[in-house]
């Protein structure tokens, strides 16, 4: 390794203040005798057999741009890193450079980065772990790191290597069209924890390795402005429900702990301030199963009993149910058919559709149950918010998308016209997300978090990133080598075997990796990163 003296320039700021100028490159004299400047790109190929630690240059296009983040500096101190994660592509490997940028002294350049761009960073630093599963391997920037942003390398100190002319030579072959490809923002569940807990806490102090779900509120309270913290719980999962793409956004709490219209729901955001989460009669129907031997027969009057949304009976796994017509008439009816009879067909398949939503999208187990009366504390974190969702890169509206993830500007800028709303841009997870409730081990408090696998056939962020179904010794929801000719199972199909993944943990105990984020607004993430059985605990 090549070991650089770094020397210590101190400028005055003031009596007299200092005076830089910046001298292009071709002003340079030679009796300055400055040195040549060396660069050592190294292509994504080439990146998996560098070593830690290895210090190289990357050139590339940025195909993800992650949200801004932060995390303190030291643990009790006030001071933060501002950071965000990027994916730069080479066209040399399918997999891109996976990058933990720091906002240092470029932080105009930081914060107005988006995907599509020519992307140039020197000075990165290898971070890798083979003997992780997955494999550990990402890049990150150090203090002596310089980031430059253009569509000409003309004029670079760099524009004469022979991989950067390799990169100019194969960016003129890619079109427009590449810019359905591009992600930006998003929760971005990097870098993935071990594969046991062991190794896990090996990286942890070990008066944080375990947070109590009693504590979990108080830790979300302390969090500061985007700033983001994973933290391991105990529990038993009692509950899944999965949220489909076109509800995504902003959805309601996976298991609603049933109470009194007048009595104030347990959940809180960041200022403790308690948010009730009340459904309407509309949607305690849509939720009720109606399975006649495994499950509660619904019931069309109005009681109370109605706001308990329980699966009863001894079966507590979801069952496949055949599909009805989508026409609620069938082509025998006689013109002489009543009105009533066709609104009672209209209402049995309706019914009967809410049945088998339900029944396909939900999992709910005997112990939650008997539990969820008597429960102290019900902590509701399972609502997914815009700014969690990752969106297709949108060329047109680049400069409102940049904006809404990166951090608050310290100076208010007008917006130009009306601007559109971040909800109506494409998601960029084709699955949906889940709503998972972890009992605790005193079967007292119970948590709801979020799930969002990542599963996109055509997602750049799905590189490297673990899921639920792994972590579960399931098959893994986007396969790592498929035949060409093969074809990926729908969101659906791999929703209903994440679901039977869980139900088949019923009353495990396990441990939990939550990525907690502050948003801002009262608005906390809470999602589930990894869990782990009694298998792969140690």
């Amino acid at each position: 390794m090549i070991q650089h003296e770094i020397q210590e320039i101190c400028l005055n700021l003031r009596n007299p203040s200092t005076n830089i100028v910046i001298i292009p490159e071709n002003q340079v004299k030679p009796e300055w005798r400055l040195p040549k400047l060396n660069h050592r790109f190294v292509t994504r190929s080439e990146l998996d057999n560098m070593p830690e630690n290895h210090i190289c240059d990357v050139i590339g296009v940025l195909s993800f741009v992650g949200r801004v983040q932060r995390s303190k500096k030291k643990e009790n101190r006030e001071d933060f890193w501002s950071y965000r994660w990027i994916h730069i592509t080479d066209g040399t490997s399918e997999q891109p450079f996976i990058v933990e940028l720091f906002s240092t002294s470029q932080p105009e350049i930081f914060e107005n980065i988006y995907p599509m761009t020519h992307f140039v960073c020197t000075q990165l630093k290898v971070v890798r772990n083979d003997t992780q599963v997955p494999k550990l391997l990402y890049l990150t920037t150090t203090n002596e790191s310089r980031v430059f942003i253009t569509r000409g390398q003309r004029g670079q100190s760099y524009a004469c290597d022979a991989k950067v002319k390799n990169f100019i030579q194969w960016i003129k072959t890619k079109t427009d069209s590449e810019e359905v490809n591009a992600v930006i923002g998003g929760y971005y569940p990097y870098p993935p924890v071990p594969e046991t807990f062991s190794k896990y806490s090996h990286h942890v102090k070990v008066e944080s390795l375990l947070t109590a779900v009693s504590e979990v509120r108080k830790v979300i309270e302390n969090l500061q402005y985007r700033e983001q913290k994973r933290i391991a719980v105990q529990g038993i999962i009692t509950v899944v429900k999965y949220a489909r793409h076109n509800c995504a956004t902003e959805s309601a709490s996976a298991s609603e702990t049933p109470r009194n219209d007048s009595q104030p729901s347990t959940s809180q955001a960041a200022t403790g301030e308690s948010h009730s989460q009340e459904r309407d009669g509309k949607q305690h129907q849509d939720d009720r199963p109606i399975n006649s031997q495994c499950f509660q027969t619904p019931s069309t009057s109005s009681s109370p009993s109605r706001k308990r949304r329980i699966l009863q009976g001894t079966c507590a796994k979801p069952v496949a149910v055949p599909q009805p017509e989508a026409s609620a008439q069938t082509k025998g009816n006689k013109p002489g058919t009543s009105i009533t009879l066709q609104r009672r067909e209209v209402t049995s398949v309706s019914i009967i559709r809410k049945a088998r939503r339900t029944l396909t999208d939900r999992w709910e187990s005997q112990l939650w149950r008997d539990k969820r009366f008597d429960l102290v504390d019900h902590l509701q974190y399972s609502r997914v918010y815009a700014e969690s969702i990752p969106r297709k890169f949108n060329f047109e509206h680049r400069k409102f998308l940049t904006q809404q993830y990166n951090s608050q500007p310290a100076k208010y800028i007008p917006p130009e016209g009306k601007p559109p709303k971040l909800d109506e841009f494409r998601s960029a997870l084709s699955l949906g997300h889940f709503e998972v409730t972890i009992l605790g081990l005193n079967h007292e408090i119970a948590i709801d978090v979020a799930f969002l696998p990542m599963y996109s056939p055509e997602d750049v962020r799905t590189s490297q990133i673990d899921t639920l179904l792994t972590c579960m010794n399931y098959s893994c929801v986007y396969p790592r080598e498929v035949n060409v000719n093969e074809n990926l199972p729908g969101p659906k199909a791999l929703a209903g075997d994440i679901i039977k993944a869980a139900a088949e943990l019923d009353r495990e105990h396990i441990i939990g990796i939550l990525d907690i984020c502050n948003l801002g607004d009262n608005k906390v993430e809470v999602c589930l990163q990894k869990i782990y059985t009694p298998k792969n605990i140690s």
